[in-house]
């Protein structure tokens, strides 16, 4: 640089430029003579050749010159300065435009203007950029400017932010030992070769230490000596800069050097700059190179942390996506995210934009949100946002706690997005769920006219819902203390009740009384109080919550129930039935005195033992059952059986318990009556001896006629008197009919004498069902009879009188089936159980008669059925059949539509 002094020419080849960035403007603009500068005519060489270097350089650099430090920077120094200093910084003195740290930067800038360059990565400084203090990290070179005379002019500082990148180190912790050492390895040099073989005029130790050599080892020999392993990939470029006289710049410059005696690959932002003469030809280039080995290998770091991060995404238990560029496209998501909330395949929804997969958000806030985010880089959360979102099994309500965080690249731009979902449906469901019990407590609360309360026991302290306010009778408005509260209390149930029921709280938790309250106006109401004590660890009560009713209206009922049932008793004793009474578990709590009067027990012999000590103990089992079925069932309870009377005498009474219902349906308790039938039932033994007897008469007799009458029909089989066959037939239905009468009679007597007979054998239903329908068939042809069997089956069973049954079955459905032919028998094997059953479609039974038509000659009363002859004892004859075979037999009918009678039998094993 010796050539330059005193260069008048030299000197305008190298002044300012005129155009460019923004601080090749505010520098030509400058009014540097009230500087320590003075006029830029006046700078030396070497401080223009660095700027105009500077100036052209995309990083950020900085100059320092003189012993006052007046600072020069270019562009890319504005944003480490912040906009605040950048206004005041030109042509200011460091000391004060880095007030804040100059016990820190000083040594170094002292360092470098006695020559030694300083070189720090990874710097941490803490800086005032826009009036608020920053952490801020940068590799430094504090390198020194030489003048024409060799002296140290300037101090040039390159520095590049790394504060980002540190901060993605950080995060790096497997490999942040490896990460700094190449941090540590990121300086900053500046060389200047010159002639045809690219002879080292000079380099800055920064430079030095970059190609690890001494400065007699690099300095004045051609650089391809000194440095060899460079010559392929640097050559060519020197070549390219000196032909063309245009400045190269490399950014991530791959080059192999020699360090430590080993080969090893570096990487470099570079600017060639070609160095002019006094006539204008290029005599050398000068170098300015900042290692960025550390950055480029942080950023495969990144890549590599990108990918475990991505990994890390994809197992996490919490939802996410990415989504890229302004379309949204979902670039990634992971298994929790496609199953529970989208509820897609990965194939239909990785590489499409999310408004096409889920065209349902266009209509919601989630587009608007999406684009919000974009175009501001801040992060937008929300709790319990309601999202619908369609899969295979429809549109689904989702509330979702979601953060939309902004994806930054390198250079500043946001090129995605990334969405971590947490699906807090169910919590949002629990708790609503919590809020409409609590507002159904309200209600209730309200609705029943219950108040609630809290008594702190501490303090005295009550609060209470407004209805108690109006209960005591004050408006709900006014707030009265507990003091005012036990003040109304009636006197003489302060003692009596409410302090006693207190001391009772202290001792077992529970809180309970009845009183009377006086009103202001001097009336008189009931309240029933019940709550909780709530105590600490050491046992001491802390507070009671409880709630208030008035029940006036109740005791005033109470007593004209008492008053009604006063009356009931005194009704009840004049009757001549045994009267009683039970509550909805069956237990009797009340008789009437004609039943200590019958029985010659006390009411505390009936307390202790119970009712059943008075029934037959052949009836009880039975007794039990049926009165526990109609318990359960809300069924009228009816039985017959026997009582002891006082005198051990057991007679027979017919016993019926009706439920006592309220407006709701709920019933209260049971009133029944039990009535002496001895007489009666010695008649219906009468009745039953006669029967017998009659149909034992009448069945030898009966059998002569019909033997008789079917001689007389195949005699006359041929004979054309239609007359007398026609006779003849009627005759025989007639005996039919008389016959089948007489041999129910006949079952009705065994049945009732335990003398019905059952001759088991295993048969095939199917084939029982198929016999008795084609006999039914030959007897009413007009009749269509349709045969469902599922599957054939084996039971064990009396074959005659199962038949018996199907036959009573058919018969009915064809007598109460006037105006229908149809008729339809079923089959079917459900749990090792044939289940048969046939369907008419007749005038159909009422449902208050189908709970009673298998019952001894019970026929269903009305107009139409009063047209159907018979005796009421064909279904009871069949119902004690299947009884006795351990079956069911059951009706179902719709009035006026049809009926299906059925019987259960189990199937042989």
């Amino acid at each position: 640089m010796s050539n330059l002094k005193g260069d008048q020419d030299l000197l305008n080849e190298y002044k300012l430029p005129s155009g460019g960035g923004e601080m090749t403007k505010a520098i030509g603009a400058k009014d540097w003579s009230k500087t320590p500068l003075g006029n830029p005519e006046h700078w030396p060489a070497s401080l223009r050749v660095m700027v105009s270097v500077m100036l052209e350089n995309p990083f950020g650099m900085y100059i320092a010159w003189g012993k006052e430090y007046t600072q020069i920077y270019n562009d890319g120094f504005i944003p480490i300065l912040g906009i605040t200093k950048h206004s005041l910084a030109l042509g200011d003195s460091a000391r004060v435009t880095f007030a804040e740290i100059w016990h820190i930067t000083e040594p170094m800038f002292e360092s470098a203007m006695n020559g030694k360059p300083v070189v720090f990565s990874d710097f941490m400084v803490p800086l005032d950029r826009n009036g608020l203090i920053e952490n801020c990290y940068f590799d430094f070179a504090y390198s020194p400017i030489r003048k024409e005379d060799g002296e140290v002019g300037g101090v040039l500082v390159t520095v590049i932010e790394t504060t980002k990148k540190k901060k993605a180190i950080d995060d790096l912790k497997e490999s942040e030992e490896r990460f700094n050492r190449a941090v540590q390895q990121a300086p900053l040099g500046i060389a200047i070769f010159r002639g045809i073989d690219f002879n080292v005029d000079r380099a800055n130790d920064a430079y030095l230490l970059i190609i690890d050599r001494t400065a007699d080892e690099f300095i004045g020999r051609p650089i391809f000596d000194a440095i060899p392993e460079v010559k392929e990939v640097v050559e060519p470029l020197f070549r390219k800069v000196v032909g063309t006289g245009m400045p190269f710049y490399g950014n991530e410059f791959e080059v192999t050097l020699k360090r430590l005696g080993r080969l090893e690959q570096a990487y470099f932002n570079f600017v060639y700059h070609p160095l002019k003469d006094e006539e204008g030809k290029i005599s050398g280039i000068m170098v300015v190179a900042m290692e960025v080995t550390s950055t480029v290998r942080a950023k495969h770091l990144l890549q590599e942390s990108e990918m475990h991060f991505r990994n890390m995404v994809m197992q996490s238990p919490i939802p996410m996506t990415i989504l890229r560029g302004k379309k949204f496209i979902i670039e990634s998501a992971n298994k929790v995210m496609f199953e529970n909330v989208w509820r897609k395949s990965e194939a239909e929804a990785v590489g499409k934009p999310i408004l096409d997969v889920f065209p349902e958000l266009r209509d919601q806030k989630y587009p608007k949100l999406l684009r919000k985010v974009l175009a501001t880089g801040k992060t937008h959360s929300e709790k319990e946002s309601v999202a619908y979102v369609e899969g295979d099994d429809g549109i689904k309500k989702f509330y979702l706690d979601f953060e939309y965080a902004p994806l930054f690249e390198r250079d500043g731009n946001i090129s995605g997005i990334m969405i971590t979902v947490n699906d807090v449906t169910d919590k949002v469901d629990d708790r609503k769920k919590v809020e409409e019990a609590e507002e159904r407590l309200r209600l209730a609360t309200e609705a029943t006219e219950i108040s609630i309360w809290e008594l702190d026991l501490c303090t005295g302290h009550i609060i209470y819902s407004p209805r108690l306010a109006k209960i005591f009778g004050h408006h709900p408005s006014i707030i009265i203390t507990h003091a005012q509260m036990r003040g109304q209390i009636h006197p003489d149930d302060i003692r009596e009740i409410v302090e006693n029921a207190f001391e009772v709280a202290i001792k077992t938790g529970i809180y309970k009384y009845e009183a009377r309250v006086v009103r202001p106006d001097n009336t008189i109401c009931w309240i029933r109080t019940q709550g909780k004590v709530f105590f600490d660890e050491d046992k001491k009560p802390l507070k009671i919550i409880g709630t208030l009713r008035d029940v006036t209206e109740e005791k005033q009922f109470q007593q004209v129930l008492q008053e009604s049932e006063s009356k009931f008793r005194l009704l009840a004793d004049s009757l001549p039935q045994l009267i009683w009474t039970a509550d909805t578990t069956g237990k009797i709590f009340y008789y009437n005195q004609n039943v200590y009067d019958y029985s010659g027990l006390t009411s505390e012999q009936l307390l202790k033992d119970g009712w059943i000590q008075l029934i037959h103990p052949d009836d009880r089992e039975s007794n039990i059952k049926s009165w526990m079925e109609s318990i359960k069932t809300g069924k009228d309870f009816l039985f017959e059986h026997r009582f002891r009377r006082y005198d051990g005498e057991y007679r027979w009474q017919l016993s019926r318990a009706l439920p006592q219902r309220d407006a709701a349906g709920n019933i209260q308790m049971w009133v029944g009556s039990s009535t002496d039938i001895q007489e009666i039932k010695e008649q219906d033994q009468q009745k039953d001896y006669f029967i017998s007897m009659a149909s034992h008469e009448l069945k030898t007799p009966l059998t002569s006629v019909k033997g008789y009458v079917q001689m007389l029909q195949m005699m006359h089989e041929k004979s054309e008197d239609s007359f007398l066959k026609n006779s003849l037939n009627i005759m025989g239905k007639q005996i039919k009919t008389l016959t089948k009468l007489i041999n129910e009679l006949l079952d009705l007597s065994k049945i009732k004498s335990g003398g019905l007979n059952f001759y088991k054998e295993h048969f095939e239903i199917k084939d029982l069902i198929n016999e008795i329908v084609h006999e039914v068939k030959h007897i009413n042809p007009h009749y269509e009879i349709h045969v469902l069997v599922t599957e054939n089956a084996m039971v064990y069973a009396d074959r005659d009188r199962i038949g018996q049954v199907l036959i009573n079955f058919f018969t009915n459905a064809i007598k109460y089936s006037p105006e229908s032919k149809l008729i339809k028998v079923e089959c079917n094997i459900e749990d090792n159980i044939a289940i048969i059953a046939v369907q008419d479609f007749g005038i159909g039974i009422s449902k208050k008669d189908q709970e009673k038509v298998f019952e001894r000659f019970y026929r269903v009363e009305g107009k139409n059925e009063r047209t159907f002859p018979g005796f009421g004892i064909g279904l009871f004859i069949a119902s004690e059949i299947i009884k006795r075979h351990n079956g069911k037999i059951k009706v179902k009918s719709d009035f006026g539509k049809g009926s299906v009678f059925s019987f259960e039998l189990p199937l042989h094993k």
